[in-house]
């Protein structure tokens, strides 16, 4: 494996460390773990920021309804032919995992 690659997986590493530990002990976190490489460390602290900038975008584009379903007054959250229901998590590097809500199409021949 060349330097790049093992460069681009340490700084993998520490930023998903960094994401799951809680925001008050990240900066500790990544100076340890960054061992003096302020490279590395701006790196990885960049990463943190475009990640929560996507999370705001992400709640202020798709305000979704808590647990109960979807909005009021029958406005839908559509991308492509899905209807967005409720959000139901979030997976590794802040993707949303969202709950397709089941729709019922008919054809009229």
């Amino acid at each position: 494996m060349d330097r790049r690659t093992q460069g681009f997986q340490r700084t993998e590493a520490i930023f998903n460390e960094a994401l799951a530990a809680a925001p008050e002990a990240r900066a500790a976190l990544i100076e340890m773990r960054t061992e003096g490489d302020r490279e590395l460390e701006d790196e990885v602290r960049s990463l943190l920021e475009a990640n929560e900038a996507e999370e705001r975008l992400t709640a202020a584009r798709l305000r979704m309804p808590e647990a109960g379903g979807r909005e009021a007054a029958g406005e839908e959250r559509r991308v492509g032919p899905y209807v967005l229901d409720r959000l139901l998590g979030r997976a590794a590097w802040a993707r949303s995992i969202w709950r397709n809500a089941p729709t019922v199409t008919s054809s009229k021949r």
